[in-house]
This record gives C-alpha cells, structure tokens and sequence, in this order.
C-alpha cells in the first residue's frame, strides 16, 4: 500500500484489529518517511454458489464471517466431488457423504 503522505509504496502494518460492520481496521506505517495512518478493510459484494438439486449452480449474496464461508464452500465442493466420485465408481452418493463426514 502506497503511503499517503510522501507517496512511498512499502508500508508495514503496525496493528490489526477488528471494526465494527465486519471491518478490519489496521495501522500502518510508511517505510520511506514514518508517518502513520489507519486503513479499513471491508468485503464488498461477497457471492457464494450454492448448489441446487438439479445439479444447477445459483448465485447468493451471502452474509456469513470468514470461517462460516469456507465451511460452506468446503461442504458444497465435498458433495460435487462426491457424486462425481459415485458416477464414476457406482457407488451410493449417500454412502459417500457419511463417510466424507458431509450433512
């Protein structure tokens, strides 16, 4: 990140902290003149796929935290690969997903 100051383009961040609306406020400081200043880091416009019965994907503004999107996208890719897996093998996708541990 570009100072705001003189312009240098290496900063090192200080502090890192969460913010209130899912923000992450962090302090920085320029390597080149050593001012300090406040960043704000917001996720805009998070879409996840969800995964339908006819096997067709939809689009969803999600409004999950971090941790709560990679379980769902871990669980959706685990039932992809698992009816892939059934198609190729003949076995039962049920069978799969108690085994793969996937509700």
């Amino acid at each position: 990140m570009k100072c705001v100051k003189c312009g240098h383009a290496s900063t090192s961040v200080v502090d890192s902290r969460p913010d209130k609306a899912e923000a992450i406020r962090r302090r920085r400081r320029c390597d080149g003149c050593g001012a300090r200043f406040n960043t704000w880091e917001v996720a805009v416009n998070v879409l996840a796929l969800v995964e339908q019965r006819r096997a067709a994907l939809r689009r969803f503004k999600a409004r999950m935290t971090p941790g709560q999107r990679a379980e769902f996208n871990k669980r959706n890719s685990l039932r992809r690969a698992a009816r892939e897996q059934a198609a190729a093998t003949g076995q039962p996708v049920a069978e799969l997903y108690a085994a793969w541990g996937v509700e």
